[in-house]
């Protein structure tokens, strides 16, 4: 048997990609994720198409079920870059200010909390 794999955090797919956000056409979208089990020993290994290790189970129903948790984490993440995006392209042509500039303020405004979810705009 080889050595247990290394299980790495992975950072969200397509993170500070920026490059495309003042352009024209479509957005840019990373590519899907995959995801396959394996048996290690008496183990189950969640792997991802990017060859990272996502986690290793004592059942394949745990590992299944990390597998769509993770799915649903990726369909989230490429949503809501979606969303981000046009927030970006929008306040850079309200306001007439750079991608920096836009960058900065929509950056600034995500870290809100729930409290200010409830303040009048």
């Amino acid at each position: 048997m080889s050595a247990i794999p290394d299980k790495k955090k992975k950072p969200p797919h397509g993170t500070h990609d920026t490059d495309n956000l003042g352009g024209q056409g479509g957005l840019s979208m990373s590519p899907k994720l995959e995801y396959q089990i394996s048996r290690w020993g008496g183990k189950f290994v969640v792997t991802d198409s990017d060859q990272e290790v996502v986690g290793i189970f004592e059942t394949e129903d745990l590992a299944q079920r990390e597998i769509v948790r993770e799915q649903q984490d990726d369909a989230i993440w490429e949503r809501t870059k979606q969303l981000m995006i046009g927030v970006v392209r929008t306040i850079m042509v309200e306001f007439s200010v750079d991608l920096e500039t836009a960058l900065h303020w929509v950056n600034s405004a995500s870290g809100m909390t729930p409290l200010a979810m409830d303040d009048e705009p």
